[in-house]
């Protein structure tokens, strides 16, 4: 249900070499800066140290989301 990291075609096939010049990503260390906010929006599950990524559904990030608003209400509520 994923694949490993070293396996996307961005920088290796024009069609992706494009698609990154857009979003002006040009060096691994940007696409893996890309990967570490998608992981951190909730996006991607995503181990540098084990060269994985798996998107994850969007249902998931909107359960985080709902999730995230919750917590800081009942927080609020606690303050």
């Amino acid at each position: 249900n994923g694949f490993e990291r070293d396996l996307l075609p961005h920088f290796t096939t024009e069609r992706y070499r494009n698609y990154m010049q857009h979003l002006e990503i040009n060096e691994e260390r940007q696409l893996t800066a890309l990967l570490k906010n998608m992981h951190r929006s909730g996006f991607i599950e995503y181990h540098d140290s084990e060269n994985f990524i798996r998107f994850l559904s969007p249902c998931n990030r909107f359960l985080n989301i709902s999730l995230e608003i919750l917590d800081r209400h009942q927080k609020e509520k606690e303050a």
